[in-house]
């Protein structure tokens, strides 16, 4: 009895191997429903997650430091080429402090390596701009300081002079960008750094 007991469960283990040989290869059944599993999913699940190196800003924009040539082209001659003692000069001030302060906003300057920034600022200083280039600059950015100072304290009083130069609503979008000021601030300020334009 033992005997024909033991065959029975024998033939009976068999048969539920043979069973599952009908199914296709890796295969697992879950609830009712088949789930292919692979041996790629299971390493993926295991791998540890790595942290992106890449900061980016609250408008999810790179932050990343103007080169020598970004700031002679976006800053320094932008500054420096506002005319003086002419009838559109107020205009045209006012349109270089917009595109200074849009240039801040590119690179997001609050979150850039600032060493990096003075050195490259330090060196188109003195190895790129002339000595023209530089007088021009200096005579030209307190003047832009003190544009953009009343337009961040008081900005209705220069509404006026931005609507005239055509740059009044550009300036309106980037004031309202999250850390605007902050990226013309950390601008301003390591200008100053450079020991120039400070009188």
């Amino acid at each position: 009895m033992k005997r024909l007991i033991a065959a029975l469960l024998v033939s009976l283990m068999t048969l539920s191997v043979l069973a599952g040989c009908d199914r296709p290869f890796n295969k697992e059944v879950n609830d009712g429903r088949e789930q292919l599993t692979t041996v790629a999913a299971a390493v993926k699940s295991t791998e540890p997650k790595t942290k992106s190196t890449t900061k980016a800003s609250a408008t999810n924009k790179i932050f990343s430091t103007p080169s020598t040539q970004d700031l002679v082209k976006g800053y320094f001659n932008i500054v420096g080429n506002v005319p003086k003692g002419t009838a559109g000069a107020s205009l045209k001030l006012a349109e270089a402090a917009v595109a200074v302060f849009q240039f801040a906003q590119d690179y997001n300057l609050a979150g850039c390596d600032i060493s990096a920034l003075r050195d490259n600022m330090l060196n188109a200083w003195e190895k790129v701009l002339d000595e023209e280039e530089r007088a021009n600059f200096d005579e030209n950015f307190m003047d832009v300081v003190t544009f953009m100072d009343a337009a961040q304290e008081d900005p209705a009083s220069v509404a006026g002079q931005l609507e005239d130069a055509g740059v009044k609503a550009d300036f309106e979008k980037l004031a309202k960008q999250a850390g605007a000021w902050d990226n013309w601030d950390t601008l301003k300020s390591n200008t100053l750094t450079l020991g120039n334009s400070e009188s």
